[in-house]
């Protein structure tokens, strides 16, 4: 996963210190989001496939995005989350 860290804001929860990893273009306000997130199995209870839910990136972006799938990593612990822009 790539050096971009945030926060996922999901109602009144946040989920923080994220590791994140956007494609190609993803600062490309025509073509929007997408990439993965790592997160911790339990925090996984907490997202809803297509639901809409705000990323703000530490780099001071920030945007709406929706889960599309989420995905077991062979070998590794964290849970890999496909999004794209909402």
């Amino acid at each position: 996963m790539g050096g971009i860290r945030g926060r996922l804001l999901i109602g009144g929860m946040v989920l923080r210190n994220l590791e994140a990893s956007l494609d190609s273009g993803a600062s490309d306000s025509e073509t929007g989001w997408t990439g993965c997130l790592s997160i911790d199995p339990p925090q996984q209870e907490c997202l809803q496939l297509g639901r809409p839910y705000r990323l703000e990136l530490d780099d001071e972006r920030a945007g709406q995005i929706e889960v599309t799938h989420i995905d077991c990593v062979p070998g590794q612990r964290k849970l890999q989350v496909h999004i794209q822009i909402g």
